[in-house]
Parts: structure tokens; sequence; C-alpha cells
């Protein structure tokens, strides 16, 4: 669940912010355990490596300070936003709005497999991070982002 938080928190508008050690798994109790030492020694390599692949995925999307956001789906189960900038083109005095800059996550918050519906202007869209995803099924705790 905590990739999962930390995935919406990193592509909602605003700044990620995470709490010292949380990217290698560090835990902590009530005030004066809350945190220790740096486990540099003792870290989840795994969940780090998960942090910097977030970090580098947000990075390349480098349209989110001014993009807006869009609910696709959101229920117990499913997350599923997008974060697009619109451009306005003009062909012979007509005015058309796309999407010049956009994003598709979606992440599953529950046990089951979930079937997905990947909206059409994405379908060819380039996957940029996947856990637990394929065709359109994004199984239990799975996380996927689309450009």
């Amino acid at each position: 669940m905590l990739k999962i938080a930390s995935t919406i928190q990193y592509f909602l508008p605003g700044n990620p912010c995470i709490y010292y050690g949380d990217e290698v798994g560090m835990y902590g109790y009530k005030d004066p355990f809350n945190r220790k030492c740096f486990p540099w020694d003792n870290a989840d390599d795994e969940l780090h490596k998960f942090f910097i692949k977030l970090g580098k995925v947000r990075k390349q999307l480098d349209f989110l300070a001014e993009a807006e956001t869009r609910i696709i789906e959101a229920n117990e189960k499913i997350f599923i936003f997008e974060r697009f900038v619109e451009n306005e083109l003009t062909t012979d005095r007509k005015r058309k709005k796309t999407a010049r800059n956009k994003a598709l996550i979606a992440v599953n918050r529950s046990e089951d497999d979930m079937t997905i519906n990947i909206p059409e202007n994405y379908i060819n869209g380039k996957v940029l991070f996947e856990k637990n995803f394929s065709g359109n099924t994004l199984a239990k705790n799975g996380i996927l982002i689309m450009g």
C-alpha cells in the first residue's frame, strides 16, 4: 500500500514529500522512537529502486507543474486519473483543444485483479511504469503509468 500511496502522491498536483527513511522501508514507533538512524546496512533495496524509478518517471513528465487533473474512475478498488496540458490549435478559423502532454495513472487498491478501461487516447500510449499489469488487467496492488 505504501507504493500505491506514493504513486498517487507523486502524480497528483503539488510536490511529493516522503518522510525520512520511507524510501528504504524504515518504520518508527511513538516518540521518542519515531525514527532511528538511517539503516545504511539494512535498507530495503527493492523499495528503494521503486522510489528511484518513480522519481525518474515524474522528472520525465516535466509538464506536471502546469498540468490539470481529471479523475477518470475512483472507488474503493480502483483509482484512475489523468494529468494533462491542453494546447489550442487553430486551423481554418476553428479552435480545437488537444492534449499535448498527458499521463494516465491507475492503481488497484484491492485484493482482486481488476479489468480497467484504458481511455481511447491512451490505447497506443507508452507504458512508462507498471507493476502487476498485463493487457487491461491491473492485478492486486497494481500500478500503471502511461504517457
